[in-house]
């Protein structure tokens, strides 16, 4: 096997960011707690987390965030995924990771500047550009090629 090729994402460390996780974890405790004889799991009854990133690195290629909400990072809990939605030129572009791909990843929180986290991936990840944008519609996407100039591969 090849060596998996880490993604990289600087995460700015911020009190909301570390509240959300905290009550995300409570909420995680409880709901396994609750779940005795339920037939959803805790992770099925999580719904999805979204947070801005700062920087998202991968290989040599880099997108940095000009403003609020053209890089966003996507927790999807029930379906075991992890979502990068980058905003440019008025259509979004996603890259989509299956928790099972995931074969390492290293989390770095200074105190004083921005947490990274890196990821290493068995396999590459999916590609997605948004199609026919409408407003107050969810988006529609369709699969796409490598939008990293090759970084993944």
């Amino acid at each position: 096997l090849e060596e998996p090729s880490p993604l990289g994402l600087r995460l700015k460390k911020s009190p909301s960011l570390v509240d959300l996780i905290q009550m995300k974890l409570v909420q995680a405790g409880k709901a396994k707690d609750a779940q005795h004889g339920g037939t959803a799991s805790a992770s099925e009854k999580l719904k999805a987390s979204n947070f801005p990133g700062s920087v998202l690195r991968i290989g040599s290629w880099e997108w940095v965030s000009r403003y609020e909400g053209d890089l966003v990072v996507k927790c999807y809990f029930a379906k075991h995924k992890l979502v990068w939605e980058v905003l440019d030129g008025g259509l979004k572009s996603k890259i989509e990771i299956q928790w099972s791909d995931i074969c390492a990843l290293k989390v770095v929180c200074p105190e004083t500047e921005p947490g990274t986290l890196e990821i290493a991936l068995s396999r590459q990840p999916l590609f997605f550009r948004e199609t026919n944008p409408q407003p107050r519609k969810h988006t529609l996407w369709q699969a796409t090629s490598d939008f990293t100039a090759g970084q993944v591969g």
